[in-house]
């Protein structure tokens, strides 16, 4: 029973460690993600105040 047990906490843990690097990836690239909408926004006000320069 006590092998059955180690198995499963093995299995249990290495989950563990999957979920953890899977939210760390996710994390990383909804920084990424934020930072080019950031861009991008600045580059659309910019565009915009350009327009309204041109009137």
């Amino acid at each position: 029973v006590e092998h059955i047990m180690e198995e499963t906490r093995k299995k249990v843990t290495e989950k563990i460690k999957q979920r953890k690097a899977a939210a760390k990836a996710a994390t990383e690239r909804a920084k990424e993600v934020d930072g080019l909408q950031e861009q991008t926004l600045v580059e659309h006000v910019d565009q915009q105040s350009m327009k309204w320069s041109d009137w």
